[in-house]
């Protein structure tokens, strides 16, 4: 599976970045259980296969695109397994839940329904001005929920991607 680099924004709280190789194995047998439910939804779908098969010169858009597609699948026809294999465990559980936040807070940010700044105008006047623009305190939000799942999900999961 193809590695892309991580979701933009940024966050005002302040967290830790991970350091070292990237983790390779499931914290816990639970989440272990649903990286496999994972790796199997990207060999076994279109969708997942779509993403894997991209090759190394795709756009950052292309990568976006067919890992949103994914995502949606693996969150509605993979959620029972998921669920299952997270079992009563906290850490899993809250890597369930994370993969509905991550799903609909892309969907939100990809489709431009919550817009990146509050007033378009007159954060292209200050971009022209050198000043940088008040961000929408919403998409802020969104984009800070959206990094949280991911983190939560990368935990859980190893073979989660980091992608842009």
């Amino acid at each position: 599976m193809s590695a892309r680099a991580s979701a933009s924004g940024s966050s005002s709280q302040s967290t830790t970045a991970p350091s070292g190789p990237p983790q390779t194995t499931a914290p816990t047998g639970a989440c272990e259980a649903m990286d496999a439910v994972l790796v199997e939804a990207l060999a076994q779908t279109p969708e997942g296969q779509a993403f894997t098969d991209l090759s190394r010169s795709a756009t950052s858009e292309e990568v976006r695109t067919a890992w949103e597609s994914f995502t949606r699948v693996l969150s509605t026809d993979y959620l029972p397994q998921l669920q299952t294999a997270a079992g009563d465990d906290a850490t899993a559980g809250n890597a369930v839940t994370a993969l509905t936040t991550y799903t609909s807070m892309s969907a939100r940010l990809a489709s431009g329904e919550v817009p990146e700044f509050q007033d378009e105008a007159q954060a292209e006047q200050d971009i022209k001005m050198g000043r940088t623009p008040e961000a929408n305190p919403e998409y802020r939000q969104d984009v800070e929920a959206l990094n949280s799942a991911h983190m939560q999900l990368s935990e859980c999961m190893p073979h989660w991607p980091v992608v842009f």
